[in-house]
């Protein structure tokens, strides 16, 4: 698969996301709740929305436990809301934490991992 390119779910060809029209497609197919394959960094990733019944769909496709924590890619702004901090354990404080995703942003989008709170499978 060439780089920039994604593979959406029953989609029959695969979409340029370099291109305007694979973009708007993509986006769209995540809408409705289909996974999409595309280029990440050195890898691909699989990139699906933040709803119980999409995720359950992703960990079945991966052949894994259904509600494993999955990795999260987003912006800044949700990041508070993502994750139980108080499980963080006391010798790491939240803010060294947080200095740490700070600089990793300035570098350019990044996933990470972590327990979520009670009910929370997603942004």
């Amino acid at each position: 698969m060439a780089a920039g390119t994604a593979v959406a779910s029953g989609a029959p060809a695969a979409l340029l996301l370099g291109e305007p029209s694979g973009v708007r497609r993509a986006a769209g197919e995540l809408a409705d709740g289909l996974a999409v394959v595309h280029g990440f960094a050195n890898f691909y990733a699989l990139t699906a929305r933040p709803d119980p019944d999409v995720l359950a769909r992703v960990d079945r496709l991966k052949g894994r436990p259904e509600g494993r924590t999955g990795s999260v890619t987003t912006v800044p702004s949700l990041v508070p809301g993502l994750f139980d901090w108080t499980l963080l354990p006391a010798e790491l404080p939240r803010r060294q934490v947080w200095s740490l995703m700070e600089e990793l942003y300035e570098l350019g989008p990044f996933g990470f991992r972590g327990r979520q709170p009670a009910g929370c499978r997603g942004i």
